[in-house]
């Protein structure tokens, strides 16, 4: 069994993208969407405290999650049910955010020198260096180079193929071919990543008589001093026996340490010069500088065709949303609704039924755009099927929850469904998920209406959904509203939060629905006026202005 380190660095990824790290020593760590977590995730789907990792007494690591009775955390594509055991390398799943651990101290790190002095926990002893055997001569970048009269017939042959290389995995495969035949080695291995983290996502290793390997005869020290600290290294006697002169070089650019090249002669042969680490120098720069455009290119495509899907989900929202809202007497509305400026979801919908009852629906959808724009779609159809027989709305719940649970593509639903008397003031009501639904009182104090206890729909098959009851009373407000609306950020990216949307809320008590609402907005302005918002943002507002009949 590996080494367990006291020592522990996490990298979070959202899909593929890298979007924050961390390290510690030995800790508890809060896993969720609380401020006050060592691991803060901005996503109204995880709660405040979603998990939990811990070192015991004996230096093991474990992780507890705070919803066992259900998949929402998982290791390795596991689901979490009880505490488990965290390895070094195993990753923990929470929706589609994906924790990375790294905790064997055999291992070198993964993270780069400059990067992990940026991580949010200081880290007290970082990453020793591993000796170099003897005679090793380490370099950093910068500096002259000193080349032979035959790098310049070398260069114009390298970067002839290098150009017509279109993708990564090319690239090293031009790397590897070039090196065999320039240095004449025995060996030649090139890895490289997309970000300054993690592990090497490309390989590409070979021996001269075409056999292939998965990574150097010197992992740990190329790894250690080339990507944690950027070292071009220069061994005129390797410490494997039956090799001879090694030499390594990262593969660095403007986004970081992206890669290792290693290359070795046989125990036989002549040892590499300085100007042969030169030359690798210069092939190595030429090749991270060409990753990089690569990179670049990759990420300017793949945030064109999310835009072009935001887009997409846009003008479904626009066609879902309800043309004419009807009117009640008694009952006044406003809305507020502003699209997120990096993800959509929100559906809402009003209806009059036959028999008199008003039908509200409010919701938010997390998937993939085209995930999203179909279950928005199927919602506002099943709402709007459901108020036409006059369903409860747990009962709406239970079948939206079973489509959404039956399609392959995951989608997680967050709702609420009110069915009222405009005259009465009677309400039914059923909510999932992170959703808002208050009525505001006639003295400014609100009764919370959301089971918080119901997941979203489409997460847990078969969950038993439940309606309850209310009455809204003459001059009380009904207010529902999406989570986009506590996660807002002003300018200097402070949320919003929940309590300070819901002191505005009460704020606006005894008044029309109307004035209510522009109060909310103008009294957090530097957040729904001037701030920044990812997600969407909806927010309805039913006032009843005369008593019960």
């Amino acid at each position: 069994m590996p080494k367990t380190s006291t020592h522990i660095r996490v990298l979070v990824r959202d899909g593929d993208d890298l979007i924050d790290r961390f390290e510690f020593d030995a800790q508890t760590i809060r896993i969720g969407s609380s401020d006050e977590c060592e691991i803060h995730i901005r996503d109204r789907r995880l709660l405040e405290l979603q998990a939990t990792l811990h070192q015991s007494d004996d230096g093991v690591w474990t992780l507890d999650s705070a919803e066992s009775e259900n998949n929402t955390v998982q290791v390795n594509g596991r689901p979490v049910h009880d505490r488990v055991v965290i390895h070094h390398h195993d990753e923990i799943m929470i929706f589609n955010y994906t924790l990375a651990v790294y905790n064997d101290a055999t291992k070198p790190s993964l993270i780069s020198k400059q990067r992990a002095a940026e991580t949010v926990a200081p880290v007290s002893n970082g990453p020793k260096l591993l000796p170099m055997p003897d005679g090793g001569i380490t370099c950093k970048p910068g500096g002259d180079l000193s080349l032979s009269g035959q790098t310049s017939l070398h260069l114009a042959t390298f970067c002839s193929g290098l150009y017509r290389c279109v993708d990564v995995p090319a690239v090293l495969d031009h790397l590897v071919d070039s090196l065999l035949l320039m240095f004449g080695c025995r060996c030649a291995y090139v890895g490289a990543r997309r970000q300054d983290a993690g592990e090497l996502e490309f390989v590409r290793g070979q021996l001269r008589g075409g056999r292939s390997i998965d990574e150097s005869p010197l992992q740990p020290l190329i790894l250690n001093r080339c990507l944690d600290n950027c070292q071009y290294l220069l061994m005129p006697r390797s410490p494997k026996e039956a090799i001879g002169s090694a030499m390594a070089a990262p593969l660095s650019n403007t986004l970081g340490e992206l890669g290792v090249v290693y290359l070795d002669h046989a125990s036989d042969a002549p040892p590499f010069s300085m100007d042969d680490l030169h030359e690798l120098m210069l092939l190595a720069n030429l090749a991270a500088a060409h990753i990089e455009t690569l990179l670049q290119t990759q990420a300017s495509v793949q945030s064109a065709a999310r835009e072009g899907q935001l887009s997409f989900l846009r003008e479904v929202q626009t066609r879902l949303d309800p043309a004419r809202i009807p009117e009640f007497s008694g009952l006044q509305m406003a809305a507020y609704c502003k699209p997120g400026s990096q993800r959509g979801g929100d559906v809402f919908d009003v209806m009059k039924l036959a028999n008199g009852l008003g039908g509200i629906f409010i919701g938010n959808v997390e998937s993939d755009p085209t995930r999203t724009a179909m279950a928005m779609t199927e919602a506002r159809t099943a709402f709007r099927s459901a108020c036409m027989h006059a369903d409860a709305p747990n009962v709406l719940l239970r079948s939206l929850n079973w489509m959404l649970c039956e399609d392959p593509s995951p989608s997680a639903l967050h709702n609420a469904c009110v069915l009222i008397n405009p005259k009465s003031g009677q309400m039914q009501f059923s909510t999932a998920g992170k959703i808002g639904a208050v009525i505001i009182d006639q003295v400014g104090e609100s009764r919370d209406l959301v089971n918080h206890d119901a997941p979203a729909l489409g997460t847990t098959p078969g969950f038993a959904y439940m309606s309850g009851t209310e009455c809204l009373k003459k001059d009380e407000t009904l207010a529902v509203f999406s989570y986009g609306c506590a996660t807002i950020q002003n300018e200097d990216g402070q949320a919003l939060g929940e309590d300070a949307l819901m002191e505005s809320l009460r704020d606006g008590f005894g008044q029309s629905a109307r004035i209510a609402l522009d109060e909310l907005i103008q009294d957090q302005a530097a957040f729904f006026k001037r701030g920044r918002q990812a997600d969407d943002v909806s927010i309805l507002l039913f006032h009843k202005t005369v008593a019960t009949d």
